[in-house]
C-alpha cells in the first residue's frame, strides 16, 4: 500500500494481503516444525487442547481453544523454547455415513434433492450446496466427506495464522496406525479393571448402522401395560385363536371419572396415531403398538436385532370400542378404547397406588408408590418395561455387547484428584474439581469414532482421550494424515504391537522380535518423552460433563507420570451448536483484527465487541504501518539521549516488564493492552514531551518498533511480521526472542520514583499555578521512626504481624489504635526496601532524592506544566517523607510558603 488510504475496503484488503505473505514465509521456512533435540534439557513447550470435529466448518468455540493454545506457544517460543502445537481431525461417521447415502440416492433420483434426515445438531446444508452433481458419484463414499471438511478447516486455520505443526497432523478415523494406539489405550484400561465387556442400552441408528452418542441422546425407562383384548371386530378377526396385547403408556390420575374401585379409566389413542400389529420374536404374543415402540423392543429383545413382522396396519379407527382386560390390578379389570389427540396412554386410578384421593398434592408419595407397582407388574409379566431415547422413541435403544470405562470406580476418582493436588490450577479450578468427581461410567464403543477391530468401534469421544500423547510421535510413524503411507522411520502399523507401545510410552524392556530397528524404538520414545507430558492443558466448562475429566481419568491410568502441568479452565461462553455461522462473520475483516477481538474480550460478548471495534483496528494497525514506514525513512536526531529518551526508554522496559507477567499469567487481555495500546500512549507522551516529532530519538523509535513487535506477535503475527519487514530484519518474527532488559534493576527504581512523584505531585494542582516548591525530607515521622526501631531489633525476615503487636505494646495510646491499617503498610514497603537495597535504608531512601530531582528539574517542570521549581530540605512532621516529598503551588505573584508543619503523631499522607 503506497501512501495513506482512507477506504476501509482497501485497508481490509491491504491486511489481507500482508497475512497471506506473512503466512507463505512461514511454510517456505518450516518455522512451526518442532523435533526433540539431541540434548533433552532443552526447555519446551507443549500445549493441549481439544481437537475439532468435522461436522462442519470451524466454530467460534472450537477456535476458542486453539488460539488459546496459539498464543501461549507464541509466547514461549519468543522465549527461547522448542514449542509444538500438534493437530488431529477428529470425525463422527454417522454423519457423513449419511451424506453419502444421500449422495448415493441422488444419484438415482438426480431430479430432485429430498431434504436429509439423521440424526443430531449439524450444519450439513452448506455441505451439501458444495457438491455439485458432477462430484456426487465420489461423495457416495463417506471418507470423501471427512476429507473435503478436513482440507477446509485446515484453510480456516491457515487464514488465522495459527502456528501449527502440519506434519503431527492425523485423522482419528479409518487411520490404521491411531487405530493401533487406541487399541493398545483400551488394552491398558482392561488390564487394570477399568474396562470391562457387557450387554448395554445404547442409542442406535438404523440408517448408519451405528451406534450414536450416549451421552447426546441418553436412555430411560418407560413401562408399558399389556392390556389383552377380549373382542376382535372387523380385521382383527384374523388374530381370533391369539393372544392379542395392545402396549400402551401408563398415566396415573388423581381423580378418575369412573369407578374408583380398580378399573381403567380409559385407554386413549390419537386420531392421528399411526399403529400395527407386530410379532416380535422372543415373544410368543402379538403386540398392538406404535412403529416407535414396536421398533425399541425389537432392537433390545429380538435375536434378529432390530427384524420385526409387520401383520397388519391399523387405524386407530379399528381399535375404538373393543373390550380389553388387564391384570396390572389386584383383580382383572376392565375398560375399552376411547379416541383422544394424544399417543397410546393408558389411563389408570390412583386407588391402585393405595394412595388416598384426599392428598393429590402428596406427589412424591405417589412416585414411590406408582414406581414400586411398576416394577411388580414388570416382574409378574403384566407390563414391559421399555427403554427409550431421552427425545423419545427415534432413535431406538439397541441391547449390545459393549465396552464399558468405570469412571466411577472410587479408587480411581482418588488417584485422578490425588494427581490434579500437585498440577497448577488457573482459574475456576473447584468447577473442574467438581466435573471429575461427578465423571460417570462411560460406554466408548460406536461407529463416531475409531473403527478398532471388525465390530467394534470406540466413539468420538473416548478416542481422542489420549490424542495429545500420540500427536507427539505421529510424524514419526505415518506418512500422510489418514495413515496410508509409512513415516520418516518407514515403521508399518502392522508391527505395532503391545510391546513396542508399550516400550514407547510406558519404559518397558525392548521389545524381543520386532522388526523395527532399536534406534528407532528409541527415536520414538525419546520424542514422547521430550514432549510430554503437556505444560498447559487448555479446558473448558463447555465439555466438563465428559471430556476433560475423562481426558485427566485415562491420563491417571496410562500416564500417571505424565500428568499436565497446569489447567486453564475456563468458564463455559460459547454454545458450540451455535458457533458456525458466528465465526464465518468474523473472516469480513483480517485475521490479526479477530484475534485482537478474541484476546480483549471473552467469547461470549466477542460479536458484539467485533462489530463495535472491528473498523477502528482496521485503522489503526494500517495507521501504524505507515507511521513506521516514516520512521525508518526519516532523518531525525539520533545520538545523545535526553532526559525525555530516558524517561521513553524506561517506559519501554517497564511495559516489557509487565506484559511478560501477563503472558506467563495466560492473561492475553492485559498483555495485549499493556504491549499494543499502553506502548503507543507512551509513545504519544514521549512526543508531546518532546515537542514535535524532529525532536524525537530515531534510534529509540526504531527500538520502539522492533520489540513492541515482537512482544504483541503472539496476539498479532502478521502486523508484527510486517514492521520486521519495515524495519529490513534478515529474521522472521516467528524466530525473534524476546527483549532483553538492557536498563539496570537501580536505574529502573529510580524511574518508577520519578514517576510516583510526578503522579503525586500533580494531585490537587491549582489551575492557575505556574510555580512550585518542593519539598524533600531525609526523616520519617516520630511514631514511624519508633515503629522502624523496633523492625530493627527483630530478626528478619520479619513478622510484621509480631512487629506491631511489639510496638502497641510499648505505645498503648489511644492513637495506636487507628494506625494499625497505616504500621503495617509501612512495614511491609520497609521490608521491601530492605530486601533490594539492605537493611541500613530502613530509615532513609537509597539515593540522592534531592539531587536526583534537581538534575532532572527541566523535564519535572515540563511534567508538571511549571515555569519554576524550588526544593526546599523539610524537616522531622512536614508532609513529605523519604521517597514521597510534597509540593506547594502558587503564583508568580505569591511568595513562597513555607511548609506546612503537622502535628507529629499524625500519620503522612
Amino acid at each position: 500500500m503506497e501512501g495513506r488510504t482512507f477506504d476501509l475496503h482497501d485497508r481490509v484488503d491491504f491486511l489481507k494481503r500482508i497475512e497471506l505473505d506473512a503466512q507463505r514465509r512461514w511454510r517456505e521456512e518450516k518455522i512451526f516444525e518442532s523435533d526433540a533435540p539431541i540434548d533433552a534439557s532443552h526447555p519446551k513447550y507443549s500445549a493441549g487442547h481439544l481437537f475439532p470435529d468435522l461436522e462442519s466448518p470451524l466454530r467460534l468455540s472450537q477456535a476458542v481453544f486453539i488460539l488459546r493454545a496459539e498464543f501461549c506457544t507464541s509466547y514461549h517460543r519468543l522465549k527461547g523454547k522448542k514449542v509444538v502445537l500438534p493437530f488431529a481431525y477428529r470425525s463422527c461417521a454417522s454423519v457423513f455415513g449419511a451424506l453419502g447415502t444421500y449422495a448415493e440416492s441422488l444419484l438415482e433420483n438426480p431430479s430432485t434433492r429430498r431434504p436429509l434426515s439423521f440424526h443430531g445438531q449439524h450444519d450439513v446444508k452448506s455441505m451439501l450446496d458444495s457438491v455439485t452433481d458432477e462430484e456426487l458419484e465420489a461423495f457416495t463414499d463417506p471418507f470423501r466427506w471427512i476429507l473435503k471438511n478436513s482440507e477446509q478447516l485446515q484453510r480456516e486455520l491457515l487464514m488465522l495464522g495459527i502456528g501449527i505443526d502440519w506434519r503431527r497432523c492425523f485423522f482419528t478415523t479409518n487411520n490404521p496406525y491411531y487405530a493401533s494406539f487406541l487399541r493398545w489405550h483400551f488394552q491398558v484400561l482392561s488390564d487394570q479393571k477399568k474396562l470391562s465387556f457387557a450387554p448395554q442400552l445404547v442409542p442406535y441408528s438404523i440408517q448408519e448402522g451405528s451406534i450414536l452418542p450416549y451421552a447426546k441422546y441418553g436412555v430411560t425407562d418407560i413401562p408399558l401395560a399389556k392390556l389383552r383384548l377380549l373382542e376382535f371386530p372387523g380385521k382383527l378377526s384374523l388374530f381370533q385363536d391369539k393372544e392379542v396385547y395392545l402396549l400402551s403408556e401408563v398415566e396415573i390420575i388423581s381423580h378418575p371419572s369412573r369407578d374408583a374401585d380398580g378399573d381403567i379409566e380409559s385407554c386413549q389413542i390419537s386420531r392421528s396415531c399411526s399403529c400395527a400389529a407386530y410379532r416380535v420374536d422372543g415373544y410368543d404374543q402379538i403386540f398392538i403398538c406404535t412403529p416407535g415402540v414396536a421398533t425399541n423392543l425389537a432392537f433390545q429383545r429380538n435375536p434378529e436385532f432390530g427384524e420385526i413382522d409387520c401383520l397388519m396396519e391399523l387405524e386407530p379407527q379399528d381399535l375404538l370400542g373393543i373390550p380389553m382386560k388387564s391384570l396390572i390390578g389386584r383383580k382383572p379389570i376392565f375398560g375399552s378404547i376411547e379416541l383422544y389427540d394424544r399417543i397410546i396412554k393408558l389411563t389408570l386410578p390412583e386407588s391402585l397406588l393405595n394412595v388416598k384421593s384426599a392428598q393429590p398434592s402428596n406427589y412424591r408419595q405417589r412416585k414411590v408408590a406408582c414406581d414400586m407397582m411398576t416394577d411388580e407388574w414388570i416382574a409378574t409379566g403384566d407390563a414391559l418395561n421399555l427403554s427409550v431415547a431421552r427425545r423419545g422413541f427415534n432413535p431406538p435403544i439397541a441391547l449390545l455387547d459393549l465396552w464399558t470405562i468405570h469412571y466411577d470406580d472410587p479408587t480411581w476418582k482418588d488417584q485422578v484428584l490425588s494427581q490434579l493436588s500437585s498440577t497448577q490450577l488457573c482459574d475456576r479450578s473447584e468447577k473442574l474439581l467438581d466435573a471429575v468427581k461427578e465423571t460417570k461410567s462411560q460406554i466408548p464403543s460406536d461407529s463416531l469414532g475409531t473403527k478398532i477391530s471388525q465390530n467394534n468401534y470406540i466413539d468420538s469421544t473416548s478416542d481422542s482421550l489420549l490424542i495429545s500423547a500420540y500427536a507427539t510421535i505421529s510424524h514419526l510413524l505415518q506418512g500422510d494424515p489418514q495413515g496410508d503411507t509409512v513415516g520418516i522411520l518407514k515403521i508399518r502399523h502392522e508391527d505395532l504391537t503391545k510391546e513396542v507401545w508399550d516400550y514407547f510410552f510406558l519404559r518397558k524392556e525392548l521389545p524381543k522380535n520386532s522388526p523395527i530397528p532399536q534406534s528407532d524404538l528409541e527415536k520414538v520414545r525419546s520424542e514422547f518423552e521430550y514432549w510430554y507430558p503437556l505444560d498447559v492443558l487448555e479446558a473448558s466448562e463447555l465439555f466438563q460433563s465428559f471430556y476433560f475429566p475423562q481426558m485427566l481419568y485415562n491420563h491417571a491410568a496410562v500416564f500417571p507420570n505424565h500428568f499436565p502441568k497446569s489447567i486453564v479452565y475456563r468458564k463455559s461462553t460459547v454454545d458450540g451448536s451455535s458457533g458456525v455461522d458466528r465465526f464465518q462473520k468474523f473472516q469480513k475483516f483480517s485475521a490479526d483484527v479477530f484475534r485482537i477481538v478474541f484476546a480483549l474480550c471473552s467469547a461470549q460478548n466477542l460479536e458484539y465487541f467485533y462489530n463495535l471495534r472491528n473498523e477502528r483496528l482496521v485503522f489503526e494497525l494500517c495507521d501504524d504501518i505507515d507511521w513506521a514506514k516514516m520512521v525508518a525513512s526519516s532523518t531525525i536526531r539520533e545520538g545523545t539521549k535526553t532526559e525525555e529518551d530516558l524517561w521513553f526508554e524506561w517506559r519501554m522496559v517497564e511495559s516489557i516488564q509487565r506484559v511478560e507477567y501477563f503472558y506467563e499469567r495466560s492473561n492475553y487481555r492485559e498483555a495485549f493492552k499493556m504491549g499494543y495500546f499502553g506502548l503507543k500512549n507512551a509513545r504519544w507522551e514521549y512526543r508531546r514531551w518532546c515537542g514535535r516529532f524532529e525532536n524525537m530519538n530515531r534510534d529509540l523509535l526504531l527500538k520502539f518498533l522492533e520489540d513492541q513487535a515482537i512482544i504483541v506477535s503472539p496476539i498479532i503475527p502478521h502486523y508484527s511480521q510486517q514492521i520486521f519487514d519495515i524495519l529490513d530484519k534478515n529474521i522472521s518474527i516467528q524466530r525473534s526472542v524476546w527483549p532483553e532488559m538492557t536498563m539496570a534493576r537501580s536505574v529502573l527504581d529510580q524511574h518508577r520514583y520519578f514517576e510516583n512523584v510526578v503522579r503525586r505531585l500533580s494531585k490537587k494542582r491549582p489551575k492557575d499555578a505556574s510555580e512550585g516548591t518542593i519539598y524533600i525530607s531525609t526523616t520519617f515521622s516520630f511514631w514511624i521512626e519508633k515503629l522502624f526501631g523496633w523492625a530493627a531489633r527483630t530478626q528478619r525476615p520479619w513478622n510484621i504481624g509480631e512487629i506491631w503487636r511489639m510496638y502497641d505494646a510499648a505505645d498503648n495510646t489511644d492513637k495506636t489504635k487507628t494506625r494499625k491499617k497505616e504500621a503495617i503498610r509501612r512495614l511491609k514497603e520497609a521490608d521491601k526496601r530492605c530486601k533490594e537495597f539492605g537493611l541500613e535504608f530502613l530509615h532513609r531512601w537509597p539515593f540522592d532524592e534531592m539531587q536526583f530531582l534537581k538534575d532532572r528539574q527541566d523535564f519535572l517542570m515540563k511534567r508538571l506544566s511549571l515555569s519554576k521549581v524550588r526544593f526546599e530540605t523539610s524537616h522531622q512532621g512536614d508532609r513529605s517523607e523519604p521517597g514521597k516529598p510534597s509540593i506547594q503551588y502558587h503564583s508568580p505573584t505569591q511568595t513562597s510558603p513555607k511548609s506546612p508543619a503537622r502535628d507529629r503523631s499524625e500519620p503522612s499522607t
